[in-house]
């Protein structure tokens, strides 16, 4: 049996990482603010609602950020226009 100690550098592996999308201002993303479970849930919810947008709107910039063991949020996507499919030509 392998006891892992609070001050252990890596218990803190051991905790989840959630992930956040931001807006320009390095704030939490006013539309889609809430905490994902991956990377991939996170890109995937933003592109979601920005397909959603008008047509004609300004893609807004948005970045991602991630948990850190103690508590804080480093940046991993600085704010930019995300890039998704052009809808198809009727």
């Amino acid at each position: 049996m392998v006891l892992i100690s609070a001050r252990d550098p890596f218990s803190r592996r051991l905790s989840p990482r959630a992930y956040r999308l931001i807006d320009p201002l390095f704030q939490p993303h006013p539309y889609l603010d809430g905490l994902y479970d991956s990377m991939e849930d996170a890109l995937r919810d933003a592109i979601c609602w920005v397909e959603g947008l008008d047509p004609h709107a300004l893609n807004p910039a948005i970045g991602l950020e991630v948990s850190t063991a103690s508590g804080d949020w480093r940046t991993i996507l600085q704010p930019a226009q995300l890039l998704c499919p052009l809808p198809l030509a009727v």
